[in-house]
């Protein structure tokens, strides 16, 4: 017998099975790009979304009376506390595998032998 709750797990499993997991990234790759990335901007992420709402059909600019439009300075104060969160709020958490770390002095090697945690910061 079907009722709500069998239909909800049954979409809720599905969308789960479909979900992937994040791509490898090589670690010299995450180093290049990070220091390329300017950090989050609540100002560019507030007047992306303000201008492409008009494909959503929201009206853009001034209102027909001329009065400021609402809805984008809503936009706009929405994305800043957002990105405040984000930047204020947010932590990472790292793992690093046993193995993961690897260090070469002069004819010495070595190589981790514990899992690592490590912490940091959204900017």
């Amino acid at each position: 017998m079907f009722n709500l709750q069998t239909i909800c797990d049954g979409i809720e499993k599905a969308i789960n099975y479909c979900r992937v997991p994040f791509a490898y990234i090589p670690a010299s790759i995450l180093v290049c790009s990070a220091v390329q990335r300017p950090g989050l901007s609540a100002m560019l992420i507030a007047s992306n979304i303000i201008r492409r709402q008009v494909e959503a059909g929201a009206p853009s600019g001034n209102a027909a009376d001329g009065s400021a439009n609402v809805a984008e300075a809503m936009e706009r104060i929405r994305v800043e506390e957002m990105v405040k969160a984000l930047k204020m709020d947010a932590g990472v958490q790292i793992g690093i595998p046993i193995g993961g770390i690897q260090v070469a002095v002069g004819n010495l090697t070595g190589v981790s032998t514990n899992n690592v945690h490590g912490g940091g910061i959204l900017y």
